[in-house]
């Protein structure tokens, strides 16, 4: 669970006496396998999602491809959140039209997990094979990828991947290959109610730290620095198993004094 809030309270809250009286003790998150329990039930239903946002854009296939040590950000929102160690392994949505929504995993290794969400196969097959049979076998006009993108989490797939994927698909199908841009973006910022008590949960969290660092506990005047501070907010976030967006950060300001021109 990602504390997004973090930075934009930092720089909202000032300190004061009211602060510290109310900083608080900061809410116990579940353990991680308790997360993935519910991020699982999140996933059902915003797979729900996939095929009504895909025709809106105009999508007919959807490809997701997940690196070794180069993690695609949407793995963990359209796949079960879990670590993925395959060379390249790719989630595949396709609009079958009356049939409905296809989704595919092409994993170099088999993972029980991902059966309740996609066709998974215990001997997977090699994606050189898959996709090309999949593009004859639906001819879709557009294929939606990660590239061509102004952020980072919609312009995810790498050269290599993008080459390797038109190489076997053929030079057909790169003809439909179009930026999954605006698919991505309505899908993450997306929310279902479920998520929402999660939600509350994450900014309460991210308040919690936030009173703390700028209380007494924390703060001894003429003594504590900006960077005691930083540092004892990178400490949390890892006591507390959560990672952040943006880095925390903390700014002194003083009003400018007789030949003082600092601010």
């Amino acid at each position: 669970m990602r504390l997004r809030l973090l930075c934009l309270l930092c720089c909202l809250l000032i300190f004061s006496p009211a602060i510290a009286q109310k900083a608080g003790k900061t809410p116990k998150l579940l353990p991680w396998s308790q997360q993935i329990a519910i991020r699982e039930q999140w996933l059902a239903k915003r797979h729900d999602m996939i095929l009504p946002m895909m025709r809106e854009h105009g999508i007919d296939m959807w490809i997701v491809v997940n690196e070794e040590f180069h993690d695609d950000p949407l793995t963990q929102y359209i796949a079960p959140p879990r670590p993925y160690a395959g060379g390249r392994d790719y989630f595949v949505f396709i609009d079958t039209d009356e049939k409905g929504l296809r989704k595919l995993a092409i994993t170099g290794f088999a993972e029980e997990n991902l059966k309740h969400f996609f066709e998974s196969p215990d001997e997977p097959r090699p994606a050189e094979k898959v996709l090309p049979e999949l593009y004859e076998q639906y001819k879709p006009k557009k294929i939606a990828l990660s590239y061509g993108a102004r952020r980072g989490v919609e312009r995810s797939i790498t050269h290599d991947t993008y080459d390797l994927i038109a190489d076997k698909m053929g030079a057909d199908a790169v003809q439909h290959f179009v930026p999954a841009a605006e698919l991505i973006e309505e899908y993450l910022d997306t929310r279902i109610p479920e998520e929402f008590a999660t939600y509350q949960q994450m900014v309460q969290v991210t308040d919690s730290l936030t009173r703390r660092s700028l209380s007494s506990e924390v703060i001894h005047p003429g003594k504590t620095t900006v960077g005691d501070v930083r540092r004892w907010l990178y400490d949390q976030l890892w006591e507390n198993r959560v990672s952040t967006w943006f880095q925390p950060d903390l700014r002194v300001q003083r009003r400018a004094r007789k030949n003082d021109t600092t601010r």
